[in-house]
């Protein structure tokens, strides 16, 4: 389970923002449906940007992190990476 001893920075992002974005990539067991169901609905809550099955995008490298760890306790696998543009 995942709690905050403080207030996390904030994840929202206004019009002009040029803060770096991050990528969270999991696999969870398929057997493990209620960690899979957690990650998911607090990635919604945090404001993530759902790309794939398995990949979210978001401005708050803290909070992934956090998840990352926590996917990585309950046995899955996880990985967070700097996302950039490399064709435009």
């Amino acid at each position: 389970m995942l709690f905050f001893l403080f207030k996390p920075p904030s994840t929202k992002a206004s019009a002009g923002d040029t803060r770096m974005s991050y990528l969270i990539i999991y696999y969870i067991r398929r057997p493990d449906n209620a960690t899979r169901l957690r990650v998911n609905r607090r990635l919604r809550k945090l404001g993530a940007l759902k790309l794939q099955h398995s990949v979210w995008e978001l401005n708050g490298l803290w909070h992934l992190r956090a998840l990352a760890n926590s996917i990585k306790s309950t046995g899955g696998k996880a990985i967070v990476v700097k996302k950039r543009v490399v064709y435009k």
